[in-house]
């Protein structure tokens, strides 16, 4: 459907080319179980290898017309933009590669990097994967945020301090999530989540333009202070880290000496 960019015609003729090339190779390319469709365990590997070769006929054809090398990164937006950009701000000054980020979540960043689409990704650490090469890249905290007035002016409060009040998280099920969850099951009387928003900066400007408390990972504290809003940490959350890795395919940094310097200067080396 993505590929047909909403023509029938062209969905129902791509879709009849990989019934052909399936019959072929006599084996299936898609895991037809899932919804969307994915490619199959045989499929991703057809799709590594071909990547790999266009991958390396791209470099050639790049060094001949003297074209700037480029590598792409995979993270959520809010990662990308409080923790990427600023680590790789002199990687886009010197203007030796170009840089592509790509607003990805967790799964698919991992799903890319395996099949070469993307050089390198920032995942949550449990959604790291074994057969990637991965280093633990920063870990942060939790913070509750809201506008002037709406918190208690405490450097630290407890859950039952918000009774009475509305939440704006993160949807899914991660850690943070998770927690905030079980709190409002165990607090019938503490604060209700009314809003859950797909990016971190969704939970600001929520927090701006309405009387809701934020709750949020504390990599976001630069964009809170910039919005004008107030923030304090949560003594119930407090011992919940959110840590982020860093992951790259082991064969792609092996054979480009800029994927390498990317990493390396991501790990502040």
């Amino acid at each position: 459907m993505a590929a047909a960019k909403g023509d029938p015609n062209r969905q129902s003729l791509f879709s009849r080319q990989i019934k052909e090339l399936e019959g072929a190779l006599k084996l299936e390319l898609l895991d037809r179980t899932t919804v969307p469709f994915r490619l199959s365990a045989d499929g991703l590997k057809l799709e590594a290898l071909t990547r790999e070769y266009l991958e390396g006929m791209g470099r050639v054809l790049d060094g001949v017309a003297g074209r700037i090398p480029r590598v792409s990164i995979g993270a959520g937006e809010s990662i990308i933009q409080w923790l990427v950009l600023p680590l790789l701000a002199n990687s886009i000054k010197d203007g030796g590669l170009t840089l592509r980020f790509q607003n990805l979540t967790s799964r698919d960043t991992v799903d890319a990097i395996r099949s070469r689409r993307i050089e390198i990704g920032v995942v949550p650490s449990e959604d790291a994967a074994h057969d990637l090469k991965s280093e633990r890249l920063a870990t942060y905290g939790v913070i509750a945020v809201g506008k002037r007035g709406v918190l208690k002016k405490k450097s630290t409060i407890r859950w039952a301090d918000l009774s009475g009040q509305v939440l704006a998280v993160p949807e899914g099920r991660g850690r943070l999530r998770r927690r905030i969850d079980a709190l409002c099951e165990e607090t019938p009387s503490g604060p209700k989540v009314v809003l859950e928003c797909t990016s971190l900066p969704q939970i600001i400007e929520a927090c701006g333009e309405s009387e809701v408390v934020g709750l949020l990972p504390e990599v976001a504290k630069p964009a809170v202070k910039k919005a004008g809003l107030e923030l304090c940490q949560i003594k119930e959350l407090s011992d919940l880290k959110i840590d982020l890795t860093l992951i790259w395919h082991p064969v792609v940094i092996s054979e480009r000496a800029e994927v390498e310097m990317v990493v390396r200067r991501l790990r502040g080396a």
